[in-house]
């Protein structure tokens, strides 16, 4: 699909990014109400003999919080450069991981428990936090490191800035895995590539 392949390419530009942003928050909002209903339908509360599927808090904040971090996932994959998307996208989905497990285990906590159990609660929400806060660090920190200008085999590392397709030892500058065409000079400044370590100063001579 043309979409698709110029949003993986760097093609699009923002106003095509921003139309898809905007469809998938509608999407996905669409899909968590339904979600959440099916759920209910699933479920349904006994009223007097009558079993009636009503939304339940929990089940509609499980149904959002999933829509929202499936959207953030969406936004990484839409405006991220390809090299940088990988971490990040797996940091969405171990966010997403971590929510629903908090959210169903606090769920279980304020069914099965009477008392404070709020306490509980608050404890496994601040260390499903302090769980998404790592992942996002590491997340950050590999989106954005650096890397050295020479590979293991000693050879000049270039890969394509739209798709991430390792260029090395191409005797053109235009990527064959997504056509994009770049200049010599275009190619290397987007590289990243590490600051190469500093050359120790000479001692001066006195006397």
């Amino acid at each position: 699909m043309g979409l698709i392949r110029d949003i993986r390419s760097g093609a699009a530009g923002i106003g095509t990014r921003l139309a898809v942003s905007l469809a998938m928050a509608s999407a996905l909002s669409g899909l968590a109400c339904i979600g959440a209903y099916g759920s209910a339908v699933l479920n349904p509360r006994n009223y007097g003999g009558r079993f009636i599927p009503y939304v339940r808090d929990e089940e509609l904040l499980i149904a959002w919080l999933a829509a929202g971090l499936l959207w953030l996932a969406g936004l990484v994959w839409v405006w991220s450069p390809q090299k940088q998307k990988r971490p990040l996208l797996i940091a969405c989905g171990a966010t997403l991981a971590i929510a629903l497990g908090v959210t169903m285990a606090g769920v279980a906590v304020d069914e099965m428990f009477t008392g404070d159990e709020e306490f509980a609660i608050l404890g496994i929400f601040f260390v499903g936090l302090a769980a998404a806060g790592i992942v996002w660090t590491w997340a950050a920190r590999a989106a954005v490191r650096r890397k050295p200008v020479l590979n293991d085999a000693g050879e000049v590392q270039v890969h394509c800035v739209a798709c991430g397709y390792d260029m090395t030892g191409l005797r053109e500058a235009r990527c064959p895995e997504c056509g994009r065409q770049y200049t010599i000079d275009e190619l290397i400044a987007a590289q990243r590539y590490a600051a190469p370590p500093a050359e120790p100063e000479a001692p001066r001579r006195t006397g």
